[in-house]
């Protein structure tokens, strides 16, 4: 099929690429402790992209049928008259194919009954909790191909669980959000629960506190709100616009130099030995010891840096190619969790926020609801705060305001992203009362 498609596309432009993406997705969710939907859901579809006359051209089609070929040529040339001029041409490199598909695929019956004991398991302990979970299965196959000889293919499968549990009493309403994604096919929830009937608990007793500067413990799943600037300001793309904070500061020291930020494509839940170009990944620093070492790309914009691209063209979908990190990794190695919330003689755990992203992207500045907030009075979490904000600017935080690292990283839901605890100092804590 994609064979075919490169052989029609050769007779009429310089160079050609086709990518097909086949996704079946079975999502089962439960609502107020019942289950609510049972889904099967699946994707097919193959983009082009043509260089014709120094020009880019791009075009979609879910339809497989070999009659709709020509057409989804046809469109990659007639678009490309008037597409973005390139300098490059699609890679040559040669990439090895990967499969990270599950021994056994899970049953309906097993992850409904899983999702079945994790919610009866919060309700013997939170009889009162109302808990809206969501199980996952997807299984995944992406082909790339061009006629400069790139041919691979990558398959995976993978589960997704989240738990969203909610405790409503008179008129406070209270809720604990987390999850994760896992490789195998059995469901290991005890981790989850264990947060889950942690942080219910912690929030029954209600602190009111004052607007005031402290310390604030951010937990690996809150950072990443803090952390939606810093990923754009790393782009090589952003740095060629001149809107990246980065611009004009490598090799400079821009964070705490007990920082390293990196990205791994291989140690995330889906390694990726290639990007979405068929370029092969690597691992590579872009803040080592608080210096910016690096940015990251994809074909076209290395081209315009006057670089090579570091395997970072990456598709949503069928969409076109965008720069983006497949895998980010913060380290530190400072204390343990439980040591870094010993030391706090007055503070706040943030586990959750309203608003992430909705302040000055590219300079960093936020202000944000805190959704899961906990008062720490002399190394102990006492309870839950409420209608309250907190105010500042992530780069001159990562800079100047870290007080401890935790010396553990953790993978986000999505298996993706991979961050410590991190404690700041005196941040603008604003009490809407």
């Amino acid at each position: 099929m994609l064979n075919e498609i490169l052989s029609i596309a050769e007779k009429y432009v310089d160079s050609a690429e086709v990518y097909y993406l086949e996704n079946n997705l079975i999502p089962i969710n439960f609502e107020s402790n019942k289950l609510k939907s049972i889904e099967s859901k699946e994707t097919r579809g193959i983009s082009l992209r043509v260089i014709k006359n120094g020009k880019l051209g791009f075009s979609t089609t879910t339809d497989l049928d070999s009659s709709s070929f020509d057409k989804l040529v046809k469109n990659a040339i007639e678009i490309s008259e008037y597409g973005p001029e390139v300098g490059w041409n699609f890679p040559s490199h040669k990439i090895e194919s990967q499969s990270f598909k599950m021994n056994k695929k899970p049953s309906l019956d097993y992850m409904i009954k899983s999702a079945e004991e994790l919610i009866n398991s919060i309700l013997d302990e939170e009889k009162e909790t109302l808990n809206h979970v969501s199980l996952n299965y997807s299984s995944t196959r992406e082909i790339i191909m061009n006629t400069n000889g790139v041919s691979a293919h990558r398959e995976y499968d993978k589960l997704s669980l989240t738990c969203y549990s909610q405790l409503v009493r008179d008129n406070d309403i209270f809720y604990v959000y987390d999850g994760f994604s896992t490789r195998k096919t059995e469901i290991n929830y005890s981790n989850l629960l264990n947060k889950i009937l942690f942080y219910i608990k912690k929030g029954k007793a209600i602190f009111e506190i004052n607007t005031k500067k402290l310390p604030v413990l951010f937990t690996n799943k809150a950072l990443g709100s803090l952390l939606i600037p810093i990923e754009p300001a790393l782009s090589g793309k952003s740095v060629l616009k001149g809107s990246s904070y980065f611009k004009n500061k490598l090799k400079s020291k821009v964070f705490d130099e007990r920082l390293n930020i990196y990205e791994a494509p291989l140690e995330g839940l889906i390694p990726l030995h290639f990007d979405d170009e068929g370029i092969p990944t690597q691992k590579k620093y872009f803040i080592k010891n608080g210096i910016l070492e690096s940015f990251y790309y994809d074909v076209d914009n290395a081209y315009q840096a006057g670089v090579k691209s570091t395997g970072n063209g990456f598709r949503t979908g069928l969409s076109e190619i965008y720069p983006s990190i497949s895998t980010l990794i913060i380290e530190g190695n400072d204390k343990s969790f439980d040591e870094i919330i010993s030391e706090i003689d007055e503070g706040i755990l943030i586990d959750g926020v309203l608003g992430a992203g909705q302040g000055n992207i590219l300079s960093g500045d936020f202000s944000v609801n805190i959704s899961q907030g906990y008062l720490i009075e002399k190394g102990k979490i006492l309870g839950r705060i409420k209608d309250c904000m907190i105010a500042g600017n992530t780069f001159e935080m990562f800079n100047n305001n870290i007080k401890y690292i935790e010396n553990k990283s953790h993978w986000s839901v999505s298996g993706n992203r991979k961050y410590p605890s991190i404690l700041f100092d005196n941040m603008n804590v604003v009490s809407k009362k």
